[in-house]
């Protein structure tokens, strides 16, 4: 379930603007700059601050029009007195399954305090299945459970090193990913991957918007909604897609354009097929939790030391077919049709993360599932920068090697 909880901010002496970009219809943060959430956030413990699409559902214990509640007790755009709000963070899940031998790294430093995110990601075996499928966990991500427990993620994966240090395992953990400003929004989003198995002759299943390359509607049938139905929002009505399988979304004259591209990216007519879709999700759009199908990396079948990107991947094909990589993927397909698919590649995390201050209020973009408006509640200054020590931090690797 969605994490709630109450916090309290403190004006102090002097009146305070907010600093705060919201989404008033579902109360969701898209913007923290400066002022008093950004002072909040400063001061608070680590792992305690407020995030980019938190969602305040109560104002000084009122439900409500959040901007409207929240209005009211400013003046001449600024707070005076505390001000208590009761928050609800959406979790975006990911899950993961990585198939260790004796001796193996995992390769991610995680913080060993209370948060279990993720700092670093070195070489190993998280950094091969992000070559297979890219940005599918990166730093800033934060552990929820390793083998279906949650807790202190360090001592868990230092325990299951320990009970299969002689043999080999799979090691099941799962991830959420927070929302960021990013640079195809004016809103913030999470950006994710998500495989989507395409049968032959199987269409999408999905309208889309051909100046947005965002979802418009999904049908009755096709790969949207049968992934839908064994994985509720995996894709959603609102969701932008930027590439499949790492080649940019052409801007097509017409959804029938657009379905002919998406057809073409499959490169054996007779087999199925996993595209992998890069997706935004607006903040305000996700649902309260939204739990991704899983990634696996592990050994084929017959115990060979090379990996698969997935066992569902390659379900079905012949033998002969090596499985794809990054590096063969585009090269084993048909052109892209259109000119304008710039190849571009995807942000990495460390420019999703960069602020975009919004300089007044901004009118939703084409998509709306309800009709959607952002909010800046009075300008402050630039974003402030926190910067941790970067104590407390351990890195989780070689621990096969360890208990050896």
């Amino acid at each position: 379930m969605a994490t709630t909880w109450t916090v309290t901010l403190r004006a102090g002496a002097e009146a305070t603007p907010l600093g705060l970009g919201l989404c008033p219809d579902s109360g969701t943060i898209t913007l923290i700059d400066g002022g008093l959430f950004a002072k909040f956030n400063h001061e608070v413990e680590r792992g305690s601050e407020l995030e980019l699409g938190d969602r305040i559902i109560e104002v000084d214990g009122k439900s409500g029009n959040v901007h409207d509640l929240l209005s009211a007790r400013l003046q001449e755009g600024r707070l005076t007195g505390d001000l208590t709000l009761k928050l609800r963070r959406p979790r975006l899940i990911q899950p993961v399954v990585v198939q260790l031998q004796p001796g193996e790294q995992l390769g991610l430093d995680v913080d060993v305090a209370s948060t279990n995110i993720i700092q670093n990601i070195d070489s190993g075996l998280v950094a091969d299945l992000n070559k297979v499928y890219p940005g599918s966990v990166e730093a800033g991500d934060r552990i929820l459970k390793v083998d279906g427990q949650v807790g202190n993620a360090v001592e868990a994966i230092r325990a299951w090193a320990k009970d299969h240090a002689d043999s080999a395992g799979e090691l099941t953990f799962e991830i959420s990913r927070s929302a960021s400003q990013v640079k195809e929004m004016p809103s913030a989003a999470w950006s994710f991957s998500v495989l989507v198995r395409v049968q032959p002759g199987e269409s999408l299943g999905a309208v889309l918007d051909t100046s947005t390359n965002a979802i418009a509607e999904i049908e009755a049938t096709g790969a949207v909604p049968k992934l839908c139905a064994a994985y509720p929002h995996a894709l959603a009505v609102g969701d932008r897609l930027l590439t499949v399988d790492g080649v940019p979304c052409p801007k097509a004259s017409s959804a029938a354009e657009l379905e002919a591209w998406f057809q073409g990216r499959k490169p054996f007519k007779d087999i199925p097929r996993d595209l992998r879709l890069q997706v935004l999700r607006p903040a305000e759009l996700a649902a309260d939790v939204t739990v991704l199908p899983p990634y696996e990396y592990r050994l084929d079948s017959k115990g060979n030391a090379r990996r698969l990107e997935s066992k569902s991947t390659t379900d079905g094909l012949d033998e002969k077919i090596s499985p794809r990589t990054p590096e063969t993927e585009d090269s084993s397909g048909p052109k892209v049709l259109f000119a304008d698919a710039s190849g571009e590649k995807l942000p990495n995390a460390t420019t999703l993360a960069t602020p975009v201050s919004l300089e007044k209020f901004v009118e939703g973009t084409e998509f709306r599932a309800p009709e959607r408006r952002w909010y800046q509640i009075f300008n402050a200054s630039c974003c402030e920068t926190v910067s941790y020590p970067d104590t407390n931090e351990q890195q989780v690797k070689g621990m096969l090697a360890e208990a050896a």
